[in-house]
């Protein structure tokens, strides 16, 4: 079909905007408004759509990150033994002690 409102269909909403307005004003105002509040409703719907899969994938990143936290803590926390604590809290005193801005440490009998 070649008339104006075959092609209109293929337009997008952007493209269709003057056609439609042209339309419009040959139509009686009340369905001519009528016409424009469904437009807008149905653009507002399909923001709404857009909102919601794109508020939905954030949700899903965010798991997908909050599982990789959760497996990554596991992990060290199985390598955390008291023997490795302590090891590494005698490396952070020993460099402490090598600072030039240190003074004093005090410890408890339970770490070094």
């Amino acid at each position: 079909m070649r008339n104006g409102y075959a092609e209109e269909s293929h337009r997008t909403p952007a493209q269709a905007g003057p056609r439609r307005r042209e339309v419009c004003r040959l139509l009686p105002p009340g369905l001519s408004k009528s016409i424009e509040d469904r437009l807008r409703a149905e653009q507002a719907a399909q923001r709404m759509v857009y909102v919601l899969q794109r508020e939905r994938r954030e949700a899903e990143h965010k798991l997908v990150e909050a599982e990789g936290n959760r497996d990554a803590n596991r992990k060290l926390a199985e390598g955390l033994t008291p023997a490795v604590l302590r090891y590494k809290a005698i490396e952070a005193l020993h460099e402490l002690a090598r600072s030039p801005n240190a003074k004093l440490i005090i410890t408890s009998d339970e770490n070094p």
